[in-house]
């Protein structure tokens, strides 16, 4: 039975970013951050390297990286020189983050139990985010990045001709790409999604470039494993972070409206789905957990949904006027499930 480590981003309220959902039962379990940490807005990637979990926080000050041992515990943090670090890459001796605020890659090797960073890579030279890479992988020798492409002055909805990059070679892999995301190398293939169109996509030397499925929502964050393919969907975001405008209206579809992980099944593609809209609007990314044992924030669980109308209720307290009419909206979505046991 596989369980999935998932990330929140541009999270209501902080400190609740990351959390443990069971697939089968639909049991969801809060990650606990420790107290100095209780105040970040969301968390994006996810690795696993040397046994232990890698996550970065977003911060409003400095973004950081959290280290978690197999079982989850939290064991420190370190401040990122990356000013929008999205996805983590682990190799044998280091990380690549993808940094959407340099069109580039940071690298980090460790000197004892200290991060050296240093700027790996870039798809340009601006100090800005031109093209919005956002993932990286390795695939069969060679590093590829997944990146919108150029927008106008309306914002990320006009970047509709996004691509996928092969650094070693200098040129695109495959263009025409409406938002892709979460590169992944698995088992002879290339892996991603493209967001904006739901579909899932794969490269590989037998096959070449394959399209396929078309989910509902706005996909990010995959996972594979033998049997199942896990995809993320966030709700449609009606304001635009890099603008700070409201963009849309509400979606015809109310499915659209709600956060989703779907299960498809390698064989026949067929796949269900769960509602995660309880614990996060924006979910970013994925990754199945290596153990099977019970972890300890398994044993004396509380309820995920009251702790976040409890977390809700206290940052509603503390907000100015116009934050409080936001925070009220999710409050009147999750109080009818607070008797949830």
């Amino acid at each position: 039975m596989d369980r999935l480590l998932v990330t929140f981003c541009n999270a209501v309220p902080p400190g609740l970013v990351a959390g443990v959902f069971h697939y089968e039962t639909g049991a969801f379990y809060w990650v606990p951050l420790p107290e100095p940490l209780q105040r970040v807005r969301g968390a994006t990637g996810i690795g696993f390297w040397q046994g232990h979990y890698w996550i970065i926080l977003q911060d409003p000050r400095r973004c950081r990286l959290l280290e978690l041992r197999a079982d989850l515990e939290p064991i420190q943090d370190w401040p990122l020189r990356a000013t929008d670090p999205h996805s983590i890459l682990c190799l044998e001796d280091s990380f690549l983050i993808s940094d959407s605020g340099c069109n580039g890659l940071w690298r980090i090797l460790w000197k004892g139990r200290q991060p050296a960073e240093a700027l790996f890579w870039q798809y340009d030279r601006a100090c800005a985010d031109r093209v919005h890479l956002n993932s990286a992988a390795f695939h069969e020798g060679s590093l590829y990045v997944s990146c919108f492409g150029q927008r106008t002055d309306t914002g990320w909805n006009s970047a509709q001709d996004g691509f996928v990059y092969h650094v070693q070679g200098l040129k695109i892999l495959v263009d025409g790409l409406y938002h892709p995301h979460s590169l992944l190398s698995f088992e002879g293939a290339l892996w991603w999604l493209e967001s904006k169109r739901g579909r899932l996509h794969t490269f590989s030397n037998e096959e070449g470039h394959r399209a396929f499925l078309e989910l509902k929502g706005y996909i990010r964050g995959l996972a594979i494993s033998d049997r199942w393919i896990y995809v993320a969907a966030s709700a449609a975001r009606r304001r635009s972070r890099s603008l700070g405008q409201w963009t849309q209206d509400v979606p015809k579809e109310p499915e659209l409206c709600d956060s989703w992980l779907y299960r498809i099944d390698r064989k026949t593609l067929q796949w269900t789905r769960r509602n995660l809209s309880y614990y996060g609007a924006e979910l970013f990314d994925l990754h199945i957990l290596a153990t099977q044992e019970t972890l300890p924030l398994e044993k004396n669980p509380s309820d995920p949904v009251r702790e976040r109308i409890r977390r809700l209720e206290e940052e509603c307290l503390q907000s100015p006027p116009t934050r409080k009419k936001k925070i009220r909206q999710w409050l009147s979505f999750l109080s009818p499930h607070r008797s949830r046991g």
